[in-house]
């Protein structure tokens, strides 16, 4: 798969968050290896390989990263994440990187609802551009609302409120469930991703 330049700055910058294996029993995602979840992406080539080294070698250690897994974990991104939230058609660099980040860490859904919701917000009441439909599908409509937040220069409060709305996310995680709070400076420093 020929990755874009986009693509593989943002993906460097989201490894930098992303350790190797781990299973924390308190991560609701369970079994991970660089952010990729058992739980929810069984079906995931790179299993076998770490089911593999562990009947091999018996326990991993935590954040053990394995050379061989790094074209699965660069295509599983691109596929997954990137090409998902159409963050190839995002034009502000900061946005489409922090837009690809959420959906790495909190789901591609709630990535597209927190784009929509910061969209919606910022249209003055349908006036700049139309309500958007909040249900994570980045699609048409969510990408020429951007297009046009960007005509009117608005990117950079688009991407404000996006953040606001993704830190809210994780305080609201946090304040329901107090075991989660052992995330909270990870979680938070994800907010501030400079893009190069």
């Amino acid at each position: 798969m020929k990755e874009s330049i986009a693509f593989a700055a943002a993906f460097t910058k989201v490894m930098e968050h992303e350790g190797g294996y781990a299973n924390n029993p308190d991560d609701t995602g369970g079994e991970t290896y660089c952010g990729i979840s058992r739980r929810f992406h069984p079906e995931w080539g790179g299993w076998l390989h770490i089911d593999s080294i562990k009947t091999k070698n018996g326990e991993i250690k935590n954040n053990t990263k394995f050379p061989i897994l790094n074209n699965y974990v660069r295509d599983f991104y691109e596929i997954n994440y990137w090409d998902k939230m159409k963050c190839s058609h995002i034009t502000d660099p900061r946005l489409a990187m922090d837009v690809f980040d959420t959906a790495v860490n909190c789901g591609t859904g709630a990535a597209g609802k927190f784009l929509q919701r910061a969209l919606n917000v910022l249209n003055n009441r349908a006036k700049y551009w139309a309500d958007l439909k909040v249900d994570g599908a980045v699609g048409a409509k969510s990408i020429q609302a951007l297009e046009r937040a960007n005509f009117m220069s608005k990117a950079a409060l688009v991407h404000t409120a996006f953040t606001v709305i993704r830190g809210a996310f994780y305080i609201d995680i946090m304040e329901r469930r107090e075991s989660q709070e052992q995330f909270a400076v990870a979680w938070l420093n994800r907010l501030w991703i400079k893009v190069t």
